[in-house]
């Protein structure tokens, strides 16, 4: 296995920054983001204990690549995977939708980040980053991952730091982590990696522990290994040998690093079509969806794959929405919605969202509730 190396954090005047070694060992491209101009200074002080060049350099992440951070926290790795990808790359933050209906319900629990003076969601955390006019190429996604990960794109690089344990805490007691990796399978590249990094647990506890913040790597390799991945590394750059397993994980904690890998023969799983394309019958055109029933909606798409959605006055049902038109792995069409705020970043997917190649004037039945869709000509507003 390949060894990366770091030099330990240097004082520059009265900054902290950290200065990693930029040789061969390190690619270029990661290097100078981790040593970009701009990142919270919360975040540089730890760089030596994180080692965010070698876990990305680990990971394999380049320019103009697809990369997911999953549960993204704060955004550590988020700012530096910006920067890393460039302009022709994308980022898509994947964070976790709580159980509930609520608003409030699906926020969750309040964190306390060091970047921030109160306790914020962690939804609202990513959007502080999606927003940054800088940060063009970040996407968030807030979805329920054990049943969705629906992306625009196929990903090359999938990272969670910590979100295992997360997952299989208090807060998440439905999600299936198995079925999420095999979620991750079908949306990534053949050859696409799979990072896990995580808080040690003691040998044999396997997920018990995530109370502690701890799981068992042989735990994780299981579920991965199930979901069709492949050991391809391992590496104790994080280990901490004096870490004792039984108590709570804290930024001193024994940590693992797991790199899995797609296969390069695995079969292409990626249905999705070109969407411009397969929508181009749609644009200029009103797709109408529950026609007759007093829930009717009607949609319009736009050639810059945005959209907009009315419901019928007075009805109950929404009177607006608007976001991003794409189409997911297995070819079902998704809006990811930008408005109202309560919805910002869900995703919804059918076969009733945009079936492709559609004209003026077709019908077809949603796969969902088997309800009956037509695309009318012309933009058809509702009548007040």
């Amino acid at each position: 296995m390949k060894t990366y190396a770091v030099i330990s954090a240097a004082l520059l005047g009265a900054m902290v920054c950290s200065a990693v070694q930029a040789a061969d060992t390190i690619p270029r491209a990661i290097f100078n983001a981790v040593n970009s101009y701009g990142r919270p200074h919360a975040e540089i002080i730890r760089d030596n204990a994180m080692k965010p060049a070698d876990v990305l350099a680990f990971a394999g992440v380049k320019p103009r690549q697809v990369v997911v951070d999953l549960t993204p926290g704060a955004g550590y790795y988020t700012r530096i995977l910006a920067m890393v990808v460039g302009p022709k790359g994308a980022v898509y933050d994947m964070v976790p939708l709580n159980e509930g209906n609520t608003y409030e319900q699906r926020r969750g629990t309040l964190v306390k980040d060091i970047t921030q003076n109160r306790p914020m969601a962690r939804v609202d955390l990513a959007f502080g980053l999606e927003d940054q006019p800088e940060f063009k190429n970040i996407t968030v996604f807030w979805e329920n991952v054990s049943q969705l990960f629906a992306l625009p794109r196929q990903a090359d690089v999938v990272i969670t730091d910590g979100g295992y344990h997360f997952l299989k805490g208090a807060e998440f007691t439905k999600a299936d982590t198995l079925a999420m990796n095999k979620l991750i399978f079908e949306t990534m590249k053949s050859g696409g990696v799979y990072l896990v990094i995580d808080n040690q647990a003691a040998m044999g506890k396997g997920f018990t522990d995530a109370g502690l913040n701890r799981v068992e790597a042989d735990a994780v390799k299981r579920e991965a290994l199930a979901a069709g991945f492949v050991l391809d590394g391992e590496s104790t750059i994080l280990a901490k040998s004096d870490d004792d397993h039984t108590k709570p994980a804290d930024a001193n904690a024994d940590r693992f690093m797991l790199r899995f890998k797609k296969p390069e023969n695995a079969p292409d799983s990626d249905m999705r079509p070109d969407a411009r394309r397969a929508l181009a019958g749609y644009f200029g055109n009103t797709r109408r969806g529950n026609v007759g029933d007093p829930m009717e909606r009607r949609v319009m798409y736009h050639e810059d794959l945005s959209y907009e959605e009315y419901g019928t006055l007075k009805s109950g049902a929404s009177p607006f929405q608007s976001g991003l038109i794409f189409y997911r792995a297995d070819g079902q069409g998704c809006m990811l919605h930008k408005f109202p705020s309560d919805q910002k970043g869900q995703v919804n997917c059918s076969n009733g969202r945009a079936v492709p190649n559609m004209k003026a004037g077709d019908k077809w039945n949603g796969a969902d509730d088997n309800r009956p869709y037509w695309l009318v000509p012309g933009l058809q507003y509702f009548d007040e």
